[in-house]
């Protein structure tokens, strides 16, 4: 299946903001149409729709902040039709990639502990847990955070993937430009659970 990554037009719009989640998975990302606005309001935002062999798949919104060096997927969606085929992960690589070609030192993401599945498949793509963190969720979106008391579910982990400018023969990388994803240590959530039963 071919997958690249299109701007989002006035004749496409539409048509991405009616690509949807399973039912199960709405709970781990916002509506298109909410990320899309949201994005007008934020600088530095990248967003591109995911096209698979020509049909609207699915939405990226990132955060790109070369200042900062702050490289980071703020939302990532696959439409529930094209899930299990391939399609996030070659748009997620062609996403790293950019990044690769942007100069990026690392990129970060948050995931919910409870969505193993997300976190399977970012680990597979190299991202490594960095940071527990007991996210509060405000009607304004992601409002503060604090490290995660011991014993409790921590409602996001953060998790890192570092760049190194030379070739790797790490098994499970993605290789470009030499250029390839560092092999971080293993994914851990000593707070959750649900990390240890991720399954993809």
């Amino acid at each position: 299946m071919d997958v690249d990554l299109r701007g989002i037009t006035n004749e496409t719009v539409r048509a991405i903001c009616d690509l949807k989640v399973a039912d199960e998975q709405c709970e781990f990302v916002a509506p298109n149409a909410l990320s899309i606005a949201e994005a007008h309001f934020v600088p530095r935002h990248w967003m591109r729709a995911i096209y698979a062999d020509d049909e609207p798949a699915g939405f990226v919104l990132t955060r790109e902040d070369s200042a900062e060096g702050t490289y980071y997927p703020w939302r990532f969606m696959v439409d529930e039709r094209y899930q299990r085929r391939g399609v996030g992960r070659r748009a997620m690589e062609l996403v790293l990639e950019r990044w690769r070609g942007l100069g990026a030192a690392e990129a970060t993401l948050s995931v919910v502990p409870a969505n193993p599945g997300a976190i399977t498949f970012y680990e597979s793509l190299g991202f490594r847990l960095t940071e527990n963190n007991m996210v509060a969720k405000s009607s304004c979106g992601w409002s503060s955070s604090r490290t995660a008391p011991k014993g409790h579910l921590p409602t996001c982990c953060v998790v890192t993937l570092a760049f190194r400018a030379r070739p790797s023969s790490v098994g499970g990388t993605c290789q470009c430009a030499n250029q390839a994803v560092v092999a971080a240590p293993a994914l851990r959530c000593d707070d959750s659970a649900e990390l240890g039963r991720a399954s993809d």
